[in-house]
């Protein structure tokens, strides 16, 4: 028994493909939906920022999975890059230092400690009210 022939059939027209029902002769055309508007968050504080001055192309885009308020695209000044400079440096060096005294344990320790969703709440609420205090583009 042979496979019916399929009801749409895919032909080149000036080098783009062109997809044709058979039953009716014409062009499929897809109605994609309009793209979602881009998503912006006014500051609702009149505060003054936190953090010093921002210079231009210094942003930080914040990711879900550290973030409750994720994406959110927030200024970096040069305190702030600062901050974040020594806490990279220092996460490195713990690590390290786990590592080397207490071994392998540590990380495993690490391991299951991240993977409790209670602490990974606890560390991105935590995360999350620190970038609070940094401006926001």
């Amino acid at each position: 028994m042979d496979v019916p022939p399929s009801r749409y059939k895919v032909v080149e027209e000036g080098r783009r493909l062109v997809v044709i029902d058979r039953t009716t002769g014409e062009a499929v055309r897809h109605d994609r939906p309009a793209p979602p508007a881009q998503r912006t968050e006014s500051p609702t504080r009149s505060e003054p920022p936190r953090s010093g001055p921002a210079v231009p192309g210094r942003t930080f885009i914040t990711e879900r999975w550290y973030d409750n308020k994720a994406p959110r695209t927030l200024a970096l000044g040069d305190d702030t890059l600062t901050i974040m400079a020594i806490a990279g440096i220092a996460l490195l060096i713990l690590a390290l230092l786990a590592f080397v005294y207490i071994g392998f344990f540590a990380l495993v320790v690490i391991v299951v400690v991240l993977a409790s969703k209670g602490s990974r709440a606890a560390i991105r609420s935590g995360a999350t009210a620190w970038l609070d205090r940094m401006r926001p583009v």
